[in-house]
């Protein structure tokens, strides 16, 4: 009987044009032996004995395909994660931070709105976006070049002087939307409204949050203004969404037919009780009369984008729930 040989990669290279394009070539890489299946057969004779002899036959087979379960989108980005839900609010994606200038500002160079008056930008109508020497605000425009600038270190620190209308337009160039204000608080506060602050049960401190960063208020020795973005590791909730405790109030999409636009959380100018008192966590902008502004911008609000899942998906979300 001739012994057996060796396998060697190199002997297959005659059979290349059995194999098709969509199969991997090399008979050496794993990849190779994974589509084929291996089988053992063969018997001869030796010496009055039966020995088996083992000897391959390729089988041009496909492995079983498993059929996965439905699963939600992906997310239009990275920088977004899953909310359940709850009774009242439908499984929905919400950015993890806070629109900081940096992306605010391409915008508003992608859509070239030039339209700037009295340091307002301005488009179709609606004011969109206050610029700087604005307290805090983060965005200029250089006449120049016409074109929007950042200032220095604010970057990744969140817009303000953003109105409700231009913080929805950017949201919809997204392919998304501003959360309604059940999403939002289902977001802070879990899905049954049963955390006391957005980060849990720790209480809240300086460090925590960033909150009365003003004279008189409860952090005065801390930098006034709002910090950068997911920078205050505390005021993260459990699902890693940062800043919904405090640094900058945001915009919800849903209005109150007397007030008009709302926004919710704290933020660094005011003290505590947007955080830990519940009843009112959900604010207007007002004038030096205490009057509401249906219209406005704030030194103190910025906004955030949400995303909605396709019918199909949220049903199989709230199945897996």
């Amino acid at each position: 009987m001739r012994a057996l040989q060796k396998y060697d990669p190199r002997r297959f290279e005659r059979h290349q044009h059995l194999l098709t394009d969509e199969s991997p070539g090399d008979p050496g890489s794993p990849a190779f032996w994974a589509r084929y299946r291996v089988s053992w057969w063969g018997i001869a004779l030796c010496g009055g004995g039966l020995v088996l002899v083992a000897m391959t036959q390729m089988l041009r087979e496909r492995q079983p395909v498993p059929h996965p379960q439905p699963q939600p989108p992906p997310p239009a980005t990275q920088e977004m994660v899953l909310i359940s839900g709850s009774l009242n609010v439908s499984p929905f994606f919400l950015d993890t931070a806070e629109t900081p200038n940096d992306a605010y500002a391409d915008w508003l160079n992608q859509e070239h709105f030039v339209d700037v008056d009295d340091q307002i930008v301005r488009s179709q109508g609606e004011e969109l976006l206050r610029l700087s020497p604005a307290d805090f605000a983060g965005i200029d425009f250089e006449k120049t070049t016409r074109r929007y600038v950042v200032l220095a270190d604010h970057g990744q620190k969140p817009v303000v002087w953003v109105s409700w209308a231009g913080a929805r337009r950017y949201c919809q160039s997204r392919g998304k939307r501003l959360p309604t204000g059940a999403e939002w608080v289902a977001a802070a506060y879990g899905s049954r409204d049963e955390r006391p602050f957005p980060w849990g049960e720790q209480p809240l401190d300086c460090r925590r949050a960033v909150f009365g960063r003003w004279a008189g208020l409860a952090c005065p020795h801390e930098a006034r203004g709002p910090a950068k973005v997911r920078s205050t590791f505390g005021d993260r909730t459990p699902e890693g969404v940062h800043d919904l405790g405090g640094n900058v109030a945001e915009w919800v999409g849903d209005d109150d037919a007397r007030k008009g636009h709302r926004f919710f959380g704290g933020d660094f100018s005011r003290s505590a009780t947007p955080i830990s008192d519940k009843a009112k966590r959900v604010s207007h902008l007002i004038d030096a009369n205490g009057t509401p502004i249906r219209q406005g911008m704030g030194y103190n609000v910025g906004f955030r984008c949400a995303q909605s899942l396709p019918p199909s998906s949220t049903a199989a979300t709230k199945e897996r729930s």
